[in-house]
């Protein structure tokens, strides 16, 4: 109907309202069909109770045709199904369909030659769940649906939402599948419908990206990206990820049916690697998405060695590997298994021999294995400690024990902490009234904190305790005319890096990185 024919509907309405009595009033009088000349026209007042009838009723005529036009034909609800197809359907308040719109082609075949206007609302929803179903778009390969619902009050939007999704949840289960329906409300929001338009998707699959992306931790997904991606890849994304998705219901879980598994992308990267399971440390697997694609990722470290993989989720195909030998390595993991390298206390005893030294004479003692290429041929060891001012490298051969080169480079450091010391040699290194040690307190620049008191302090301003993280490194050094002790460590995939003032242990600048 439109407004046209509202209209003149409420015209004749009030036609009727105040009947024509002429014929009646002059067959009373006599002068049907006469005209009496009259010389003075005198106009009574119309009762004032007269008028104000009158145009009650013709308003209360006006309000009653709208409200009708409404309860049929206005727009009280918009309800957005998505699969891959997404189908909107505009309901007013009787919950009867004012329109039915496919969003997408996927949406035009499972609408096909329905004509859904003035259907109930629930009867919509069986057809376009059983079309879904019956065009293979629903399945237990993927199993997830999102229900939208948009209405103007909160408390209706949210009774309605709750209801389409036990709804649905029922149908499915009447087909055999253990559906995953996500479901909520949604306001009229022009960014959103904005997004929509661009990317050719319903508000409510827009509306449940934005969400997604705002919980993504990595900062690697993006909206175009996942705007190519189904309802039921969305939902596994999320459910990986671990994301608590705002405003948000979540009903059932998410079929990976179509994709290998998390157990097979661990297997194809291990056996890529060469390695067991029970040979590796802090091994993870991840369902992604990256390039077009989803994906599993697969870390693991084998001794201090970490193996990162990409396995393409569908075909179980080795998207890319990283095989990264670092010198610095998380303390937990296990320990190289080679047989044949000398070990870390044999690469130390060489190194200190060599240099004429033992191990309670030296400061800042490090030792670790320095990997080349990825067959273990021609790996070392590192060795550095700090002796009377100088800081000594040496570089080990893991399986001979020969020494591949070694350097001593004067301590910047050392020797600006010990400047002005009542003359004491920068080298003899055993004055203990002139402060040979950096600790001791009596250089130029004041009294130098410890190394653990810089250790405690960085933990302090990351916020955490020394059982919290690995691979704790402190150097001491001297940078922009000042001494610091330079901190690193980690905890879980986050790496800090702190400098501390070594006279006045304030932070001066701190880095936290993702490890990706």
């Amino acid at each position: 109907m439109t407004d046209r024919d509202v209209e003149v509907r409420l015209s004749e309405a009030i036609r009727h309202a105040a009947p024509d009595r002429l014929e009646q009033i002059l067959a009373q009088c006599n002068q049907e069909g006469a005209v009496k000349p009259m010389n003075e026209h005198v106009r009574k007042p119309m009762k004032r109770w007269k008028i104000w009838a009158g145009a009650a009723a013709a308003a209360i005529l006006l309000a009653v045709g709208l409200w009708g036009y409404n309860a049929n034909y206005g727009v009280d609800s918009i309800i957005g199904i998505d699969v891959n197809p997404s189908v909107e359907l505009r309901i007013n308040r009787g919950e009867e369909v004012v329109k039915a719109t496919a969003l997408n082609d996927d949406a035009n075949i499972i609408l096909g030659d329905m004509d859904l206007k003035g259907v109930d609302l629930d009867v919509a929803v069986n057809a376009i769940i059983g079309s879904m179903l019956k065009n293979g778009y629903i399945d237990e390969l993927a199993n997830s649906v999102l229900v939208s619902v948009e209405n103007s009050n909160a408390s209706r939007g949210a009774a309605l939402q709750q209801r389409l999704t036990a709804e649905i949840e029922q149908l499915l289960a009447a087909s055999s599948i253990s559906g995953a329906v996500l479901s909520q409300t949604i306001t009229d929001d022009h960014q959103l419908q904005q997004l929509a338009k661009s990317y050719g998707i319903s508000v409510g699959k827009a509306a449940l990206i934005q969400n997604i992306l705002q919980q993504d931790a990595t900062g690697m997904w993006t909206f175009a990206g996942l705007a190519a991606l189904s309802i039921n890849d969305l939902n596994l994304l999320s459910a990986s990820q671990q994301n608590q998705l705002q405003g948000v219901s979540s009903v059932g879980t998410a079929s990976s049916g179509a994709y290998i598994g998390e157990d097979a992308a661990k297997a194809a990267a291990l056996a890529d690697a060469g390695v067991s399971e029970s040979e590796t440390s802090m091994l993870w697997v991840e369902m992604d998405y990256d390039d077009g694609r989803m994906v599993y990722e697969v870390e693991f470290y084998v001794g201090r060695v970490e193996y990162d993989y990409e396995i393409d989720a569908a075909s179980g195909n080795i998207v890319s590997r990283d095989i990264d030998r670092e010198a610095e390595y998380y303390q937990n993991a296990n320990p190289s298994a080679n047989s044949n390298y000398i070990g870390e206390d044999r690469a130390e005893s060489i190194a200190l021999n060599a240099a004429g030294l033992t191990a309670s004479q030296v400061t800042n003692l490090r030792v670790w294995i320095d990997y080349e290429d990825d067959f273990y041929e021609n790996d070392s060891y590192e060795v550095e400690f700090c002796y009377g001012g100088f800081e000594y490298d040496y570089e080990i051969d893991a399986v001979t024990g020969e020494i591949i080169s070694w350097d001593k480079d004067y301590d910047d450091g050392y020797h600006y902490q010990h400047q002005g010391n009542n003359g004491s040699s920068a080298n003899n290194g055993n004055n203990g009234n002139n402060g040979n040690n950096a600790n001791n307190g009596n250089n130029a620049g004041g009294a130098v904190i410890s190394a653990s008191e810089a250790q405690n302090i960085a933990l302090s301003a990351a916020g955490l305790t020394a059982s919290q993280v690995m691979g704790m490194h402190t150097e001491l050094d001297r940078d922009d005319g000042r001494t610091l002790y330079e901190i690193e460590f980690r905890s879980g995939r986050i790496e800090y890096n702190y400098d501390i003032d070594a006279t006045t242990g304030a932070v001066i600048s701190y880095d936290i990185d993702y490890d990706d």
